[in-house]
């Protein structure tokens, strides 16, 4: 009776851990196929690529560097992290780059795929070369986004000389440890060093990284309320 007892216990923790399995597998697998699920949307006259996990949660839309494209960001899991986390993640490929049509003013680029995917006051992750796109928006337009993440961001000549931070938006500085060669201006505060990590730091130390970035998200929605 025992035996039979404890092999009937047996194939009942197997069945539940099996089942538990799947039901995990079910629940990731949407968020892993929206990786693959690149679309396209005509932004100031020009088509552009994204993947879009979709939702009503806090908007976060992640830019890339010269080198990449909206595929690093699943590579690296911040994409999938994201959508779990109840945010709205939003990954494009850059006029220009990877599937997206080049785009006539980068300039105005970036607040007119906020208005045309009706991202309300998203965070905006800018690495590297983004910052070309990313800073008239922050400087000029920053009613229209929550919270700004700059990876070593490049910064227009224009905003050299910036003075003061913008205001509004949180901002988060973040610079890999060996990366000397890029520095924003000093009024968007000191920045977050990455360990073990170059100019691409989220690519290089992805678990530093959103080590720090996920607690500034948290802060940016709880401000937003």
């Amino acid at each position: 009776f025992f035996s039979h007892t404890m092999a009937g216990l047996g194939r009942w923790f197997l069945g539940a851990i099996v089942a538990a399995l799947l039901l995990l597998a079910i629940v990731a697998k949407p968020v892993t196929e929206q990786c693959d699920q690149l679309r396209k949307r005509n932004v100031a006259g020009a088509k552009v690529a994204y993947i879009d996990s979709g939702g009503d949660g806090m908007p976060v839309l992640l830019l890339h560097g010269a080198r990449f494209t909206h595929r690093e960001w699943c590579d690296i899991q911040t994409f999938q992290k994201l959508a779990e986390a109840n945010y709205r993640a939003v990954a494009v490929d850059l006029p220009g780059f990877g599937d997206s049509e080049r785009a006539e003013d980068r300039a105005t680029w970036l607040s007119e795929f906020i208005a045309t995917m009706d991202l309300r006051r998203p965070v905006v992750v800018s690495p590297s070369m983004s910052g070309l796109f990313s800073f008239p928006v922050l400087v000029g337009e920053p009613q229209l986004i929550s919270g700004f993440v700059g990876v070593a961001p490049v910064v227009p000549k224009k905003y050299f000389s910036l003075d003061r931070p913008p205001r509004g938006p949180q901002v988060l500085m973040v610079r890999g440890e060996s990366d000397m060669g890029h520095h924003a201006p000093s009024a968007m505060g000191q920045p977050v060093i990455i360990p073990a990590a170059g100019h691409p730091a989220y690519l290089d130390n992805p678990t530093a990284w959103h080590d720090e970035f996920f607690p500034f998200l948290n802060r940016v929605r709880q401000q937003r309320g």
